[in-house]
């Protein structure tokens, strides 16, 4: 079937342990709990809202097995950047389409041809630190104490920049508004890719990693396929969480041994070394 090419899921023995009976179980219960969250989208009172780990536990779903626990990080974790023990159903859905973007431009040409037109009236490296409104105006601050000001403002910050108190607002902003910033949780996820000078791993799109340590380089991406950049012995895994935070505080090095000895797990002693420098990508949000 279909689901036999996407993916399928290996042990730390490297066996084939690929359950569809599992998965397909998974799949109803998954497909239950994004309704759900939908039907309460946000307008359910936060007294109600559960973290989605009650409500599958309520639709008789545990994720106390290491294939389980892979199937939940893969929905639940690499789309909400946290387990389903702290992931709000409140805020869940189905997810759209999934794009993987190709362009080795990279996402700066979307915006260089924007910035180019108004490259001497938009000034970068400039990190605000203070916010001054008032109904007649805005002064913006910076780290270097210039300021700047106009009549109106737009602020992008995210909503982890607005919670973390990087950025001060004259006068502070009201309760209701600082109660809504801080209950959005920041998340981390971290993105690593590894370079070999040959395949050795399945040809499938998603390879599972079903570890006995919750959170270990759960999913390997095959990125050395048609459509992608095949020819190019390239393998993305990520982590998220906790996880993110600890990879993101140690040297590259170690993350490199630490994905070989996973994937040494997976694929048995003989495989090679990664070739190069490790490519890792942190999010925060």
């Amino acid at each position: 079937s279909n689901d036999q090419i996407i993916f399928l899921h290996r042990d730390d023995f490297e066996n084939d342990i690929t359950n569809l009976k599992t998965f397909h179980l998974w799949e109803k219960v998954r497909d239950e709990l994004f309704a759900e969250g939908e039907k309460r989208d946000e307008s359910d009172p936060p007294p109600r809202d559960m973290p989605a780990s009650v409500y599958l536990k309520m639709r008789g779903w545990r994720s106390d097995s290491p294939v389980k626990r892979t199937f939940s990080w893969f929905n639940i974790d690499f789309e909400y950047g946290g387990d389903e023990t702290v992931t709000s159903l409140n805020n869940m859905g189905f997810p759209g389409e999934d794009f993987f973007i190709t362009d080795q431009r990279g996402y700066w040409t979307l915006f260089s041809d924007f910035y180019m037109r108004f490259r001497e009236k938009i000034l970068l490296n400039k990190p605000v630190t203070k916010i001054y409104y008032s109904d007649n105006s805005v002064t913006a601050t910076t780290a270097d104490g210039d300021e700047f000001i106009a009549d109106y403002a737009l602020s992008t910050f995210s909503s982890g920049v607005l919670g973390s108190g990087l950025v001060e607002f004259d006068p502070p902003f009201p309760k209701w508004k600082l109660e809504v910033i801080y209950r959005f949780r920041p998340v981390y996820f971290t993105k690593i890719f590894l370079k070999f000078p040959r395949d050795f791993w399945d040809d499938h799109e998603w390879i599972m990693h079903a570890g006995k340590k919750k959170g270990e380089f759960p999913t390997f991406y095959d990125l050395d396929r048609p459509g992608f950049f095949p020819g190019t012995g390239v393998l993305f895994t990520s982590v998220t969480g906790d996880e993110s935070l600890r990879i993101e505080a140690q040297d590259n090095s170690k993350t490199m041994i630490e994905v070989m000895a996973t994937l040494r797990k997976i694929y048995g002693e003989n495989i090679p070394n990664a070739t190069g420098e490790l490519g890792v990508f942190y999010h925060f949000g």
